[in-house]
């Protein structure tokens, strides 16, 4: 199963799934079946191909603007938490509390957390990708272009965010 290829579309309806019981509020009618269904219990995997594509298709980003304020009030996930918390999961971090904390031990060379080190990479894609969980905002992907944004940008500068969004 690890070495399993898993397609993009799947992680996403799964994603998707995951929130209609969240804060997030999913809008439409055609939510409501798939909202029960996850209410009783129903995994995705028993979701026909049909409910799938829905999910798909509300699973919405929107591209925002975040100043180095937004950035450093968004949570970073377990992963990079680790680095400055012995106990990540009971003390979530924020991006900044993460990157202004001198870690707890040496990341390996190539970590997100020493990616503004050295010259720029040639072709860099300045967006991001966060996500809500627990109320929280957490930023999911693009670790290493954030720290070079905190880094190396002007304090007015702006850094391209995917934020999801409901479906309107």
């Amino acid at each position: 199963m690890a070495d399993d290829l898993v397609p993009l579309e799947y992680v996403c309806a799964r994603w998707a799934y995951s929130e209609l019981l969240s804060n997030q509020p999913y809008h439409g009618s055609e939510l409501k079946p798939l909202r029960e269904k996850l209410a009783r219990g129903v995994s995705f995997e028993e979701l026909d191909t049909i409910e799938r594509a829905l999910l798909l298709r509300k699973a919405a980003f929107q591209l925002e603007a975040w100043t180095k304020e937004q950035l450093g009030a968004t949570y970073v996930i377990t992963y990079f938490a680790k680095d400055v918390s012995s106990n990540p999961l009971v003390n979530r971090l924020t991006f900044e509390q993460w990157i202004e904390t001198e870690p707890t031990y040496r990341s390996p060379q190539g970590h997100a957390r020493y990616a503004a080190d050295g010259p720029a990479p040639a072709i860099i894609d300045p967006t991001a990708t966060a996500g809500r969980w627990g109320g929280r905002i957490y930023l999911l992907d693009g670790y290493h272009r954030a720290v070079r944004f905190w880094k190396t940008q002007p304090s007015k500068a702006t850094f391209g965010v995917y934020v999801p969004l409901p479906d309107r």
